[in-house]
């Protein structure tokens, strides 16, 4: 499960640098690419749900993916520029608050991928062929 973890914060932090580079060349709204972190999310808590054949682990790898991206992949993109909200909006309750609301939607990410990949586990296969 840990290297899925290093690969996952790696590939959010990398995707969110990339959207913000091609966000802000080809002048296009950074927001629309939201569901790229989707499928990444999914896709690696679907990955530890296979590995492992826990859902709980594959949320708590969700939320930590959801975290990074609302802390280092939305600092990433405020340096870059196009996901810096205007200055007013920049204030500690609101970043907060989309913190804690991105987070919760990586718990339902890793349900989600968590459980598709428990119904593919390896694990699971192993244990029914044995």
């Amino acid at each position: 499960m840990t290297h899925w973890l290093f690969i996952g914060a790696i590939s959010v932090v990398v995707s969110d640098t990339l959207a913000s580079i091609a966000a802000r060349a080809l002048d296009f709204d950074y927001g629309s690419l939201w569901p790229l972190s989707l499928i990444l999310a999914v896709t690696i808590a679907f990955l530890v749900g296979r590995d492992t054949g826990s859902v709980r682990a594959s949320v708590l790898v969700g939320l930590v993916l959801r975290f990074t991206d609302a802390t280092i992949g939305l600092a990433v993109s405020w340096v870059i520029g196009p996901g810096a909200p205007a200055t007013a909006d920049r204030d500690a309750v609101l970043v907060v608050v989309t913190a804690l609301l991105v987070t919760g939607l990586g718990v339902v990410e890793g349900l989600v991928g968590g459980w598709l990949g428990v119904r593919f586990s390896r694990r699971r296969s192993t244990q029914t062929a044995a």
